[in-house]
């Protein structure tokens, strides 16, 4: 019985995986463009269009960065600094840290704002707050701990004086204050051990 359940649950596991695996890579394929418009936010029939906002780079890089740490594949931490980066061009507040919603391209948006609360949708700086925690631990660059360092100073008062509205901010920091656990595996991907312990 416990036995047939922990197999069916591996078996579910692997399915979701390859069910994550494959969105990525669709995503990838079909509303990412490099060369000049990054992340695209839209598809429908074949045609993919309108460029991401800060929010969308945000997940989908929280998205690739929790499938690294499922798969092992460098593939997913490859494009996650990717889009990191190209978040960071597009979105990030020099002057106060954190990320803003939207590019400041647009005639038509009179203000460019940060979101500031963690709603049903978590902030873009929020989320990216953690996200390049992540990417300085698995990478060992110091410029993502200083992106973290800045978000985390941006949002200080809404912290120390309104916590409840911001809960994942509140989970960045706390991964800020404490070291990261690492764990890793040695052996042969394809060895019985090595896939045990995985």
């Amino acid at each position: 019985g416990a036995l047939g359940a922990g197999c069916e649950g591996r078996a579910a596991a692997a399915r979701h995986l390859l069910r994550a695996s494959d969105s990525a890579a669709f995503i990838e394929r079909h509303l990412w463009r490099p060369g000049d418009e990054g992340l695209l936010r839209r598809y429908r029939e074949g045609h993919a269009g309108i460029a991401a906002f800060a929010e969308d780079y945000a997940y989908l890089i929280f998205g690739l960065l929790e499938l690294l740490q499922a798969t092992g594949d460098a593939r997913w931490l490859r494009w996650a600094l990717e889009l990191q980066q190209w978040q960071d061009r597009l979105f990030h507040d020099e002057a106060r840290g954190g990320w803003y919603s939207t590019t400041g391209d647009d005639p038509s948006v009179l203000v460019r704002t940060r979101e500031q609360y963690d709603g049903a949708e978590p902030s873009a700086t929020s989320v990216s707050a953690l996200n390049v925690q992540l990417l300085a631990a698995l990478t060992g660059d110091a410029r993502w701990r200083g992106r973290a360092e800045s978000a985390l100073r941006s949002m200080r008062d809404r912290l120390e004086h309104e916590g409840r509205a911001v809960p994942l901010m509140a989970v960045a920091l706390q991964h800020w204050l404490h070291e990261p656990v690492q764990l890793v595996i040695v052996g042969r991907p394809d060895a019985a051990a090595a896939q045990a312990l995985w």
